[in-house]
C-alpha cells in the first residue's frame, strides 16, 4: 500500500472547556461523528427493549414472510380473427 493510499489516524485530544467541563473531540469527520452517534443511539434503543424471548421470536419471523422473487404476469396471447 502506497503512502498516498494510506489514511492519516491523527490523535484524539480530549480538551475541557468552561466551566462545564464538556469534553471536545477534536480530529474526527463529521461522517464519523454521525456514525458513533447512530450507533449510540442503537445501542440505547437495545438496551431499553426487553430481552428477546423465543415466542417473541417466533412472532417476528411469522411477521416477516420470506421475500420471494415475483415474477410478472404471464400475458395471454389472444389469436387474431381471420377474415
Amino acid at each position: 500500500m502506497s503512502t498516498e493510499e494510506e489514511e492519516v489516524i491523527e490523535e484524539v485530544r480530549e480538551e475541557e472547556v468552561g466551566e462545564e467541563e464538556e469534553e471536545v473531540l477534536r480530529g474526527f469527520s463529521i461522517d464519523a461523528l454521525e456514525l458513533m452517534l447512530s450507533r449510540v443511539e442503537e445501542l440505547e434503543r437495545y438496551l431499553r427493549s426487553p430481552p428477546p424471548t423465543t415466542t417473541t421470536y417466533v412472532e417476528e419471523v411469522k411477521k416477516e414472510p420470506e421475500k420471494e422473487e415475483k415474477q410478472p404476469p404471464k400475458r395471454s396471447r389472444r389469436k387474431k380473427k381471420s377474415k
